[in-house]
């Protein structure tokens, strides 16, 4: 989200960080980027996954999520097709 390095988006797998807020991007070129975050209803991180996804909100980076009912703190089992959403959502053109 800094911009240090060239991105399209990201992959958030049970998404945590210390300060979700500080995550609001410092530069223009940041709202260009797109997330994608897998999630486990029964994953302790979830929400702060939630808070990561509103300070994105926030500073207009588009965002999908994808939550799974019985999933704790791991990959779901089907991961490639949920990469593959993911990888779909990223590069699909902008609107």
């Amino acid at each position: 989200l800094s911009g240090t390095l060239p991105a399209r988006g990201f992959i958030g797998i049970a998404s945590w960080w210390a300060e979700p807020k500080s995550l609001i991007p410092q530069t223009e070129t940041a709202k260009r980027l797109r997330a994608y975050f897998i999630t486990g209803e029964k994953d302790h991180t979830v929400d702060t996954a939630k808070e990561i996804q509103n300070a994105l909100r926030e500073s207009d980076i588009r965002f999908n999520e994808e939550t799974h009912a019985d999933l704790a703190h791991e990959f779901p089992s089907d991961f490639a097709t949920s990469f593959e959403k993911a990888i779909h959502f990223i590069f699909s053109e902008q609107e």
